[in-house]
């Protein structure tokens, strides 16, 4: 099985890329416009439609820039027509997709890795350098190459390797809740606690819900500020109790196992008779998040993770299937085992 990482490097380059970010911005955008035209979504179909106008138009960069735009536009496209159906079940509208942030992104075939430096292609007799640090050469070391995606500030580049799953003898269960994941098996229970994020979400929300300033640009800005924020502080708590918990099964050669939640928010809409900030509080639940960074590092050592459903997961017993008993300090009492 191919596994997948990516490593990420801030960079300051004294070369002034405003334009070549202009301009796969706009080549970018070409394509998302006449993919909404002629309701394309597939990297093949868009690029049967636009690689000649592009190629034509893009301003001495090299071909590969025009294949990124296509590429990213692909994926944009494909999300575009996914929140269309979905509000179209709703009754609503959505606008149309356009690109504004500074953002790039290359095959494996449009850049090397030289003398502790990344070589990119500008034009195609000239290059852009960029100076890698120590950590994302050694993350780089051995493995294979696979996209770059360039940023004003930050570049990330991802690659992958060929695993084996071990054979496990033991399973460890996941049980996530709002402020908190506990994890189960037949040697330990480990609780770790996010209530310091759950805390951190409920002073943003409230500290958002004071802004008084009518003015949209001034808004997201502010918002945007305290939105990255967060994410950079859960994102850490996160990243942490993931890498314990697969430390730990890896060392005890144990399955992941979490509860299939997918669709829970569908409980915390409005109408279902639920509070304002109740309903704001569970829906900033990230409970995705941490299965997903726990399966990727899961996999990178080639342990298995797997998703069972939910239903009466707390009301049977794992063993034998009866009922039962609750008791104090959150736990349960099997009568027959």
């Amino acid at each position: 099985m191919r596994v997948v990482k990516a490593v990420i490097q801030p960079y300051c380059l004294k070369e002034d890329l405003s334009v070549l970010f202009s301009n796969f911005r706009r080549m970018t955008n070409y394509c998302i416009k006449i993919g909404v035209e002629k309701n394309i979504t597939s990297r093949n179909g868009l690029s049967r439609e636009v690689y000649k106008t592009l190629g034509d138009a893009r301003e001495g960069l090299h071909s590969w820039y025009v294949l990124g735009a296509i590429e990213r536009a692909s994926g944009i496209l494909k999300n575009y027509r996914s929140a269309v159906r979905k509000a179209l079940k709703k009754g609503k509208t959505i606008e149309k997709p356009f690109v504004r942030k500074d953002f790039i992104i290359l095959g494996n075939q449009a850049f090397k890795i030289e003398d502790k430096k990344l070589k990119m292609h500008l034009t195609s007799k000239s290059f852009i350098e960029i100076p890698l640090n120590s950590y994302t050469l050694k993350k780089l070391n051995g493995v294979k190459i696979g996209e770059l995606i360039l940023k004003s500030k930050s570049l990330s580049i991802s690659y992958s390797k060929e695993v084996e799953f071990i054979k496990t003898v033991d399973v460890i269960g996941v049980d996530r809740n709002l402020s908190n994941i506990t994890t189960a098996s037949n040697q330990k229970i480990n609780v770790y606690d996010f209530k310091k994020i759950t805390e951190m979400k409920n002073v943003y929300r409230k500290v958002k819900s004071h802004f008084k300033r009518n003015d949209v640009r001034v808004r997201r800005k502010v918002f945007g500020k305290y939105g990255l924020k967060q994410k950079r502080k859960e994102n850490q708590a996160l990243h942490v109790a993931s890498k314990k918990l697969v430390e730990e099964a890896f060392k005890d050669k144990s399955k992941i196992v979490f509860e299939n939640i997918k669709g829970i928010r569908k409980l915390y809409k409005k109408g279902n008779g639920q509070g304002k900030k109740y309903r704001a509080k569970l829906n900033g639940w990230s409970f995705s998040k941490i299965a997903l960074f726990t399966q990727y590092k899961a996999n990178w050592l080639g342990l298995p993770v797997g998703y069972v459903d939910a239903r009466n997961t707390s009301n049977l017993c794992a063993v034998c299937g009866s009922r039962v008993t609750e008791c104090a300090g959150r736990m349960v009492l099997c009568e027959l085992f």
